[in-house]
């Protein structure tokens, strides 16, 4: 695996609002993040944290500006390039694990793979390495109501691995998670970042999180400010 370099260039990012003018939610944002290194962005809420992190996953398109991952302008692919672009070199992790209840721990981190072309068996050896490697394997076929919190969030990380993307995208990772856990959490997420060389960028309001990224960006009113 490598991983991906970011190069953000005057960003910007509206949403309508009924009966009154856009609400500006990225206001000319631009930065560079090297492949295989680690970023957290933080600032308050409603500041466009989110909504960055989105464009770089092409979850969402820009208003105006441009976003190349790798060399690629990302926000001049069509749907369905955007849709493969997801699923084969992006890794995502969200404050909620949105495992699927009636699937086992295994089951979920195998989700991303049901339409690729891979041999199932390669994907199924690495689906038990991963869970391995974030302290899972013997709770590989308990169902998420059977697991905690910290472990449901595990199995998230794991999932977001699966593909072996070459960005991962956490928003607000350790939101719903206590101290330790969230400790726990990020010493995972950097652990892989440092072997598997994808990079990292986290979206937290935890100035313990952020501290322990290579860089940090703040955004205030759609803006970068440090």
């Amino acid at each position: 695996m490598s991983g991906a370099d970011i190069n953000v260039v005057n960003c910007c990012k509206s949403f309508p609002v009924a009966q009154s003018d856009p609400v500006a939610v990225l206001k000319g944002v631009s930065f560079d993040l090297l492949a295989g290194h680690s970023l957290a962005i933080t600032g308050a809420s409603g500041s466009g944290k989110s909504t960055l992190l989105q464009i770089l996953g092409a979850m969402e398109y820009p208003g105006s500006g441009e976003v190349f991952v790798n060399g690629r302008d990302i926000t001049r692919l069509d749907q369905g390039a955007r849709a493969e672009f997801r699923n084969r070199e992006v890794g995502f992790i969200f404050q909620s694990h949105y495992l699927l209840p009636q699937l086992s721990a295994l089951d979920n981190v195998l989700v991303p793979t049901w339409n690729s072309r891979r041999e199932s068996d390669q994907h199924l050896a690495r689906a038990h390495e991963l869970l391995k490697r974030v302290g899972l394997e013997s709770l590989a076929r308990r169902l998420p109501g059977q697991l905690s919190g910290g472990e449901r969030q595990r199995v998230a990380v794991a999932r977001a691995l699966i593909m072996e993307p070459a960005l991962i995208l956490a928003d607000e990772p350790t939101g719903a998670l206590d101290r330790t856990n969230s400790e726990s959490l990020m010493d995972l997420l950097l652990e892989i970042n440092s072997i598997e060389r994808a990079t990292l960028v986290l979206v937290t309001h935890s100035p313990f999180c952020a501290e322990r990224m290579e860089r940090e960006i703040s955004l205030l009113d759609g803006v970068i400010v440090k």
